[in-house]
């Protein structure tokens, strides 16, 4: 008895509540991303949160390439 009663709950609160899918959360990164230009070679400190966006900081002169 108790079943049917958590059946019919559980379909009543399938008509209330809306569905979605469910989404897996990117991990959290930081990383250095680098380029060489006219023999200078530059860095960013790049950081990806849970929710997949990345954000950078500005190019800045490291090294000799």
């Amino acid at each position: 008895m108790l079943t049917k009663i958590n059946g019919l709950a559980d379909q009543a609160l399938a008509r209330i509540v809306p569905s979605t899918k469910a989404a897996a959360a990117c991990t959290t990164l930081s990383y250095y991303d680098y380029k060489c230009v006219e023999h200078v070679k530059y860095r960013r400190h790049c950081v990806r949160d849970y929710t997949c966006y990345t954000t950078c900081t500005a190019w800045v002169s490291y090294t000799r390439c």
